[in-house]
């Protein structure tokens, strides 16, 4: 065999042994004494989640914080205003079920190539857990999509963590729609009420009053003169004003009604079937502002004709004493006047008369 056919020959099998390192360096199967995990193994099996009183989540430069108090959980970074109970207890609940996918060995030494480093442009998020009998530190680095490239060739769906400084492993997509982005964390729907749960509107303006009441179904308007007549596209949008309202932000309690535009507001009060009154407080919007502020309140009462929804305290503790943003579309349903909802009855033609034809003028000599 010719030296230059044998020195091709060895290189190739140089590459390939290079390669096969890497293969096992990237993919890894079962542990190796120094990972101190194996591949199936829970992360956290010794984490009492009822212990925990103290969620922070944390980039580069930002940070969101969630505390345990005797009302439920509040989100700290966001005035304290009270934080999803749902989504804190599914995240909590992840926790103990988390287990190391694949361990990528040597991963500490490469924190950079899985979204974990400590960089300002790192995309690393640190989870810290305390409590009075609990805590850990989570770091949840880049997540690893169906057919990715990189970090890791040929890796399932999931995402890269590393737990109190230890080994770097991929786990399930769990933790994938972690994010610091508060409205994940606090229940943005306000209300959910349709038309068919109404019974009553009442708008109070600076520039007026009125009311609509259903009758056998059918929407009046209070008070209606003899020569005008209710705009049926504006009452469809009073009265599906309340079913999908959701709050974009939560707004600094301490900022004053002047500065939220709330000094002169429209009060919107609806009254279901059940008993149930909303009150919505509006103000009045910087016309080029896509977004507006709003105030809402809950009572409820036996006198409704269905039962009164189990939830009016959760409703009030969301509620009181807060100001929301929402689009400007929706809080202006809130402010509509009147005027745009009453029009004059435009008289009716007499039998014929359109189709009349006026005189023919006189002939001319």
């Amino acid at each position: 065999m010719k030296m230059k056919t044998l020195t091709v020959l060895g290189i190739l099998l140089i590459c390939l042994v290079w390669l096969a390192q890497r293969a096992n360096h990237r993919n890894p199967g079962a542990s190796r004494p120094d990972s101190g995990v194996s591949t199936g193994e829970a992360l956290l099996p010794d984490l009492d989640v009822n212990g925990i009183d103290r969620i922070v989540l944390s980039t580069a430069t930002n940070e969101l914080g969630l505390v345990r108090t005797d009302q439920g959980w509040v989100m700290e970074t966001l005035y304290g205003y009270p934080a999803d109970f749902g989504a804190v207890a599914n995240f909590l609940r992840a926790l103990p079920d988390l287990k190391a996918g694949q361990i990528m060995h040597g991963g500490d030494q490469e924190l950079e190539t899985y979204g974990l480093d400590a960089g300002e442009a790192s995309e690393r998020i640190r989870v810290t857990l305390s409590g009075k009998a609990a805590g850990a530190v989570i770091d949840l680095g880049l997540i690893q999509e169906s057919g990715a490239s990189a970090p890791g060739l040929g890796l399932p769906i999931g995402r890269f963590v590393r737990i109190n400084d230890g080994p770097v492993v991929l786990v399930d997509p769990t933790f994938q729609s972690v994010t610091l982005d508060p409205p994940n964390w606090y229940q943005q729907e306000l209300t959910r009420i349709t038309p068919d749960e109404l019974s009553r509107i009442e708008v109070a303006a600076p520039e007026g009053a009125y009311t609509l009441e259903k009758t056998n179904g059918a929407w009046q308007v209070a008070g209606l003169g003899d020569r005008e007549e209710a705009d049926p596209t504006v009452i469809n949008r009073l009265t599906t004003s309340l079913q999908y309202l959701r709050a974009d932000d939560v707004l600094d309690p301490s900022r004053s009604d002047k500065e939220l535009g709330m000094e002169n507001p429209v009060q919107f009060v609806a009254r279901t079937t059940n008993g149930l009154e909303v009150v919505v407080t509006a103000g009045t919007p910087d016309p080029e502002a896509i977004r507006s502020a709003i105030r809402l309140s809950v009572a409820a009462d036996d006198g409704g004709d269905e039962p009164v929804p189990g939830d009016v305290e959760s409703m009030q503790r969301r509620f009181k004493g807060w100001t929301f943003l929402v689009s400007s579309y929706q809080a202006g349903a809130f402010r509509i006047p009147r005027g745009e909802l009453v029009k004059p009855v435009t008289p009716a033609s007499p039998a014929g008369e359109d189709s009349a034809l006026p005189p023919s003028p006189p002939a001319v000599p």
